[in-house]
């Protein structure tokens, strides 16, 4: 379904130069990419939001990754000068759309090759695949012989799964513009993207490409875009809205930033004020814990003892090699009078506390075991009604002053709070 044999046919974009610190930027494509000059709209809207870079591309017509990634060519050579910070690599509109064995021979393998060669020229370059979109009507062409590319959406998903297999496969970014335009698509039917060849994109859709460009490198909001490309500024609003809607606010299932430190972890009491932390994080290459008392560690998974009582912030960072790095955080309660721990939903979820009357009420999400005892052991009577996520507890007419323990089962687990009666 694809010809082996293709002619490699060089267009150049100077570099453009500006005054400040800026991204540099390669575009490796075809005319998906170079129609409407994608590139240097790109390098427009982005300094309408403060942003600039310097850009250069290689975007001849009807180019495959293959054909790009000859030894000794252009986009090889210039690869390997390793002085980009991102290099977008565009696949023939076709190609990931058909069938397996074609994908497995003629995409994946120079995904790779294109990949390698980015990061062993840079080991900070970061390497961008351009998900494009389904042709208006499917792919004619091949619809006869591979069937599920012959309607827009058929040949869109196959596009956009195969592009994050790439993603996964290479631990690369993905500028998902495919995604923006299959919404565009579905909201606003009546916005057309296409040039009348119904494949190649007219100015609203390569602004659409523009606005996710931005927020893909630059992770920031569209919104922040101020120029329209000569478009209407009503309708330019509503593409930068599209952009927002389908990409910025669904950056992580999308791939946007795949290759970044992403922090994650988990942690669970253990006994007596000490907390197993167990580091989730990706793309590391280091980490330091700060457990909110002052202490700290690099460990990946350790036991962490608390001495007095309180809620802790954890903090952890993830860090890289480039100097980029992500937070995560999360609070532990711990009770020292108790030697056990609180969940997070039971959290000064009991009101009034203190208590004067004979009646508190206990805010609930998931189902729990209670009991409550005075400082002696003795478990205290009590009643208690459930209305909606509320529960009433009534107390004896005589229940002295002072602080109780209410000890909660839940999930196997045990957890305990303090309430005091004045």
């Amino acid at each position: 379904m694809i010809k082996k044999h293709l002619f490699l046919i060089l267009a150049f974009l100077p570099l453009v130069s500006f005054a400040q610190k800026k991204k540099n930027i390669l575009f490796i494509g075809n005319s998906y990419t170079g129609v409407n000059n994608l590139p240097q709209l790109f390098a427009d809207v982005s300094a309408s939001a403060g942003d600039t870079i310097q850009i250069m591309s290689f975007t001849p017509g009807g180019q495959t990754l293959m054909n790009h990634a000859a030894p000794g060519g252009a986009p090889m050579n210039e690869i390997a000068k390793g002085i980009y910070d991102v290099v977008v690599l565009q696949e023939q509109s076709q190609l990931p759309s058909f069938p397996d064995q074609d994908v497995n021979e003629f995409y994946f393998p120079y995904v790779h090759v294109l990949d390698s060669a980015i990061k062993a020229a840079n080991k900070c370059s970061k390497t961008m695949l351009y998900m494009t979109w389904g042709r208006k009507n499917g792919d004619a062409m091949n619809c006869a012989s591979w069937p599920p590319v012959c309607t827009y959406l058929g040949m869109d998903s196959l596009l956009r799964k195969r592009t994050l297999e790439a993603s996964t496969q290479n631990q690369c970014d993905v500028s998902p513009v495919g995604a923006a335009w299959r919404y565009s698509i579905k909201h606003y039917p009546w916005i057309n993207l296409y040039q009348p060849d119904e494949s190649h994109p007219d100015p609203k859709g390569s602004y659409i490409a523009a606005c996710v460009f931005y927020t893909s490198i630059f992770k920031k909001d569209p919104s922040n875009i101020k120029y329209n490309f000569g478009i209407d500024p009503l309708l330019a609003d509503t593409l930068r809205n599209i952009a927002k809607s389908s990409v910025f606010e669904h950056m992580d299932e999308l791939h946007v930033g795949y290759s970044a430190p992403k922090a994650a972890f988990y942690h669970n009491f253990e006994k007596e004020g000490k907390f197993l932390f167990v580091n989730e994080s990706t793309q590391t290459d280091s980490i330091v814990w700060h457990f909110g008392d002052g202490d700290t560690s690099h460990l990946n998974r350790l036991v962490h003892t608390y001495l007095q009582s309180g809620k802790y912030k954890v903090t952890l960072e993830a860090h890289n090699h480039c100097g980029e790095f992500d937070t995560a955080s999360d609070s532990v309660f711990y009770d020292a009078s108790t030697g056990l721990t609180l969940p997070h939903k039971f959290s000064q979820h009991f009101y009034p506390n203190p208590f004067s009357e004979n009646k508190v009420q206990l805010l609930v999400s998931d189902a729990f075991v209670m009991n409550i005892y005075n400082r002696l052991g003795q478990a205290i009577q009590f009643t208690a009604v459930q209305c909606d996520d509320k529960i009433e507890i009534e107390f004896e007419e005589d229940l002295p002053k002072g602080t109780y323990y209410c000890l909660f089962e839940q999930n196997g687990k045990h957890f305990a709070i303090n309430i005091t009666k004045l």
